[in-house]
């Protein structure tokens, strides 16, 4: 019988992009990785070993540095160019790499007590006297599994202690939609919690959302924009409307423009690449399930997140009424909310 083991290859290629965009991190996650088989595909092996070459002799890092010293040998067993450019697109911003490594170690660990568990099943079955040696490595392991897991546990000192902090400090916690009456009446925006904006078709909510990603970003908030609806192009002739302070939509939609229109495009473009940089603005209107945006949320990680809208959300491999599916999304929503510390609309 073939053993299934547990690994995560996404989570192995996070790590080694991680090294190479941010060489500094080789200290942070070299002690989860002493042992070259924490990997489990080979091609990230065998570029973790390449790795640790170039740290021990001081060879510079980065992408182009490691794609050029890579041999024939390493290359047919699959560690290419392209796999070290997948690797380097994967990497999580800087300071995250630990939390992946400690991750993949677990990996490691998990599947070890699966290989010992099956030696531990075969030799009970033949009665064999070794059985009593493997089961004390599963103790072992079993303790390191457990160790190497974070406790949920909050110690109360912690919680007094941020509460104090987020009653001195209002804004800890809160983000203002940056419209008075909306903020008188709703308090501003929480992290940790989610916001609904619901309304019949063409009643504006798109408009509202855009409003607010525009004051979100004014006060130097960092934002993302899961557009399902329309595509990123329509969605930025909205903003460039909204921006310019002059300019409609229904004359920009059918570009209907004259030379002052165009003009005033132009120059409303220049803000808009300031105003909206990747630093603190990222869009996508190609996603069309929950875990992709996930992902995408947990590598930027954003003070507030706009869908629009939930509606098209995919829920691939969850039979259920829609209804039912959007209670799911929602919560899904509220626990991506609270373990990023961010805001959702």
């Amino acid at each position: 019988m073939v053993l299934t083991l547990p690994y995560d290859s996404a989570t192995e290629d996070a790590i080694l992009g991680a090294v190479i965009m941010y060489p500094e991190e080789y200290e942070n996650v070299s002690k989860y990785l002493s042992n070259d088989e924490v990997f489990y595909q080979d091609k990230a092996r065998l570029l973790w070993r390449k790795l640790k070459r170039m740290k021990r002799a001081k060879e510079k890092i980065d992408m182009v540095t490691v794609a050029s010293a890579l041999n024939d040998k390493e290359t047919k067993k699959g560690l290419t160019a392209h796999y070290v450019s997948i690797c380097y697109s994967a990497a999580p911003a800087g300071g995250a790499a630990s939390y992946y490594a400690n991750q993949l170690y677990e990996k490691y660990i998990l599947r070890k007590v699966v290989v010992n568990s099956e030696e531990i099943k075969e030799k009970a079955n033949s009665n064999h006297m070794d059985v009593y040696d493997v089961i004390n490595q599963a103790h072992s392991l079993y303790g390191e599994l457990l160790d190497i897991r974070p406790s949920k546990i909050q110690d109360i000192e912690d919680v007094i202690s941020d509460t104090l902090l987020s009653i001195k400090n209002k804004s800890t916690k809160l983000i203002t939609t940056g419209y008075d009456n909306m903020d008188k009446w709703s308090g501003g925006l929480t992290r940790g919690e989610i916001t609904i904006i619901g309304g019949r078709p063409g009643h504006g909510k798109t408009t509202v959302m855009i409003n607010m990603l525009a004051k979100a970003l004014e006060q130097g908030q960092r934002a993302m924009f899961f557009s399902r609806e329309l595509p990123n192009s329509e969605l930025m002739k909205k903003i460039i409307c909204l921006e310019s302070g002059k300019l409609s939509y229904g004359m920009v939609r059918k570009n209907i423009f004259s030379d002052d229109s165009l003009k005033i495009v132009n120059e409303t473009i220049d803000s808009i690449r300031e105003k909206y940089s990747k630093e603190n603005f990222l869009m996508f209107d190609n996603l069309k399930d929950f875990s992709s945006s996930s992902s995408e949320v947990k590598r930027f990680k954003p003070d507030i997140i706009f869908d629009d809208y939930i509606q098209l959300v995919s829920c691939e491999g969850y039979r259920s009424e829609r209804r039912l599916q959007i209670e799911k999304l929602v919560n899904d929503y509220k626990w991506l909310a609270k373990e990023n510390d961010c805001v959702v609309v």
